[in-house]
């Protein structure tokens, strides 16, 4: 019963901190993004950085060990993660991850999932995701490929450089073993066979290095030292009251709840008649984009 209520307690606490971001933070900067893409796009990269630290911490109050051995991270480099995906909730844990493979950069990195695209309607967490510029892709290679190209092709061109997660494959661990492997792209062939021959090399080193973590609970690398708490105490206590505030506003004020209703109308209209909030908005950044040139030239 006790682990159950700390379950519910964390749920509660994660789902509460992301509709207090989406409808104190990121609500008002819908805004900007008419004004200007790329500056509205820098200031959504940061809320949800600056949100992710508030999991990292849920997880360390709820005692949860995160251990993380190997490379670090650069969050000023693009790069392509690959995860290993051991349960449903991977995900929350790789934002632990982050935070001490990109330390001493807090809260700099720009990390975007590439995940399944009904997950796009899930109220609060969906509308977070799709305004932080999450690729939702359909497992149909025809339209998912013009997603693709058309994501990398606007990080280009706003010069945001980004970290894209990719998932090719519970119960809470007490816990949970991150070891990090950097690869130059110098080292990626660019011929197609001679790429599927290298990426089946390197997944047959990835079972081998799991196989013997299974044996010896650990891997060949040293652990790194724990990160700085002062950031994640930080975190905990901004988004604890954020969280706190939102339950109370929606209690008691009628403007902060009308204020909800419209926004959740808006994103609930989005995503059953779009392909997206991150679609829209790299469509309307190309026209803003031509509209910017047009003026300069005149």
């Amino acid at each position: 019963m006790r682990d159950l209520l700390r379950g519910v307690l964390y749920c509660a606490l994660w789902y509460g901190s992301i509709v207090a971001g989406f409808l104190f933070i990121a609500c008002p900067l819908l805004p900007l993004l008419l004004l200007s893409p790329p500056r509205f796009r820098k200031c959504g990269d940061l809320l949800f950085s600056c949100w992710e630290l508030y999991p990292t911490a849920l997880l360390e109050v709820f005692g949860v060990k995160i251990i993380v051995s190997g490379d670090h991270i650069s969050p000023y480099e693009s790069a392509i993660l690959v995860m290993n995906h051991r349960t449903r909730v991977d995900w929350n844990f790789l934002w632990a991850a982050m935070y001490q493979a990109c330390m001493p950069n807090i809260a700099a990195h720009k990390l975007k999932f590439i995940l399944k695209d009904p997950i796009r309607h899930i109220p609060g967490p969906g509308w977070m995701m799709q305004m932080n510029g999450f690729l939702y892709i359909t497992r149909r290679w025809e339209e998912d490929q013009g997603r693709l190209s058309r994501t990398l092709d606007y990080l280009v061109a706003i010069r945001r450089r980004t970290q894209l997660l990719i998932f090719p494959e519970g119960k809470l661990p007490k816990e949970v073993y991150f070891h990090i492997k950097r690869i130059s792209s110098m080292d990626v062939p660019k011929d197609d066979m001679l790429l599927r021959s290298w990426l089946e090399k390197r997944w047959s080193y990835k079972e081998e290095t799991l196989k013997s973590f299974t044996k010896k609970k650990a891997f060949s690398e040293g652990n790194w030292p724990m990160a700085s708490m002062l950031p994640l105490r930080a975190a905990f206590g901004f988004w604890s009251f954020l969280t706190g505030a939102t339950v109370l506003l929606l209690l008691i004020s009628p403007i902060f709840q009308l204020w909800a209703l419209v926004h959740s109308i808006l994103f609930i209209g989005l995503s059953l008649l779009s392909t997206g909030f991150n679609q829209l908005e790299m469509g309307w950044y190309w026209r803003w984009r031509s509209y910017s040139l047009r003026t300069k030239l005149r």
